[in-house]
């Protein structure tokens, strides 16, 4: 640290400014090495113990990185970079959250026709996933029969059906598996009424308990 030049001095409390007021627990380690040299400024590590004492030590790390987009022929913008080890991470999730990882099937599976109906099922996927939903689709040109056998062994809980008039009216046919009830639900109107559905079945099961 004695090396740093002023401006690097400043960065660097402003970083750890931040993680303090971000209640972010941080321990400054000056002998920290990364093996790759196109860092410049801070470099970090995550470092995890486990509820019951199991430390695993960096489950990831990075840094930032002044001049590497500019030196790989790009324009020069500094950036941030990092990873996480995957085993690492199973691993902390299943002594902490093995919740996180029963499989309780997908939420949603998508069953297009042609071309344009797959299209449109990407779009309608895309959707639900960054509303909270688990969403799977079928891109292979099959009948809709091995499509519903394919939602069944996926565990799905919905399934979706997106063909021509699907496409043409901005519509979706929603087909509850277990009760095998199916409806109709114009495209701006989807997320609200899936909303709906989830809210209903999470009561029901409630009930059930």
């Amino acid at each position: 640290s004695q090396y740093l030049s002023k401006a690097s001095q400043e960065r660097f409390a402003y970083v750890l400014q931040m993680l303090e007021d971000l209640s972010i627990p941080y321990e400054v380690d000056d002998t920290l090495v990364r093996g790759l040299d196109y860092y410049s400024e801070t470099v970090f590590e995550f470092h995890y113990t486990s509820a019951n004492g199991n430390n695993y030590g960096a489950i990831g790390a990075g840094g930032h990185y002044g001049h590497l987009v500019k030196d790989l022929g790009g324009v020069d913008l500094p950036g941030i970079g990092f990873s996480f080890g995957i085993e690492r991470i199973i691993s902390v999730i299943k002594d902490d959250f093995p919740d996180a990882l029963k499989d309780d099937g997908v939420d949603f599976y998508m069953m297009p026709m042609g071309e344009e109906g797959k299209k449109y099922a990407l779009l309608i996927a895309t959707e639900l996933r960054l509303s909270g939903y688990s969403c799977e689709m079928c891109f292979d040109d099959t009948k809709i029969g091995n499509m519903f056998k394919r939602a069944e062994k996926k565990n799905a809980k919905y399934g979706i059906i997106i063909g021509e008039n699907e496409v043409a009216n901005e519509e979706i046919v929603i087909k509850d598996l277990e009760s095998k009830e199916q409806f109709t639900v114009l495209h701006s109107l989807l997320i609200d009424r899936v909303d709906e559905m989830f809210e209903k079945r999470e009561h029901e099961h409630e009930e059930e308990e």
